[in-house]
């Protein structure tokens, strides 16, 4: 049982990585007049401070993206220690994962 849980929750956590990680790279490409989910005029976009912002942006995002990797595999790990122990780490890691990433959205 423990082995089946530690497949399961490994690939959705890999699954689910790899989809936050895709999912929000058009965010950073002007589309419709927006970029990074707020409006700028189009002679805006060159600016010094829209272009460091937009990099900043990015810089921070990998960075999460890359621990939330790190340790959304190494959570899984738990599962072989305590099984309640690793489904309560779990639960609270996607639910801090979900609201970092709802949170970055609205104060970019």
């Amino acid at each position: 049982m423990g082995i089946a849980l530690f497949v399961i929750a490994l690939v959705s956590n890999i699954f689910t990585i790899l989809i936050v990680r895709f999912g929000f790279i058009g965010n950073y490409e002007y589309k419709q007049g927006m970029i990074l989910g707020v409006h700028i005029p189009q002679e805006n976009i060159g600016d010094e401070e829209v272009a460091g912002l937009i990099e900043k942006t990015k810089h921070n995002y990998k960075i999460f993206q890359n621990v939330n990797a790190f340790l959304g595999i190494a959570i899984c790990f738990v599962n072989f220690l305590n099984m309640i122990i690793f489904v309560l780490i779990w639960c609270v890691a996607y639910w801090l994962c979900c609201r970092y990433r709802i949170i970055d959205d609205y104060t970019t």
